[in-house]
C-alpha cells in the first residue's frame, strides 16, 4: 500500500467567491458546491486564467 507523505492532499469545499479566491491564491484544489453554470465558470476561471484573478482582486 502506498501513502502520500507527509499526508494526503487537502481539498476544501468552497461555496462563496471569497473562499474560492482564497484557495486560488494558494493554488489549493477545491470542491465547488452546486451553483448555476455562470458562477461555476467564474470560479474555474480564477484557477485557469491569472488575468481574471487579478481583475477580481481589483488590481
Amino acid at each position: 500500500m502506498t501513502y502520500t507523505k507527509p499526508h494526503p492532499p487537502i481539498i476544501r469545499a468552497c461555496l462563496s467567491l471569497e473562499s474560492t479566491k482564497a484557495m486560488a491564491r494558494i493554488k489549493r484544489p477545491i470542491l465547488i458546491g452546486a451553483q448555476d453554470n455562470q458562477s461555476i465558470a467564474e470560479r474555474i476561471s480564477l484557477f485557469r486564467n491569472p488575468g481574471v484573478f487579478v481583475k477580481h482582486l481589483g488590481k
